[in-house]
């Protein structure tokens, strides 16, 4: 719903509270001394977390490539 309003404050608060959401919940499960064993439930969390804010953000007007570019510049990231 956040998406759809295009209203980049509420997208700004649904992004921080996922953020500190996933971040307590990644401190408590890397709290425990196992090392290695928390390493695809910490990917996985953090892989949802990113894929959560895509999701709530216009991510189409931010992957749009600039429409002003001199030929200079555009030569300049042109690949060789």
């Amino acid at each position: 719903m956040v998406r759809l309003s295009h209203d980049r404050e509420a997208q700004m608060q649904v992004a921080q509270v996922l953020v500190k959401s996933t971040t307590a919940i990644c401190t408590a499960i890397g709290a425990q001394p196992i090392p290695l064993a928390d390493l695809p439930v910490l990917t996985t969390l953090q892989l949802v977390m990113v894929s959560g804010i895509m999701t709530s953000a216009d991510v189409s007007e931010a992957c749009e490539p600039p429409q002003n570019l001199s030929p200079r510049s555009a030569r300049m990231s042109a690949p060789a």
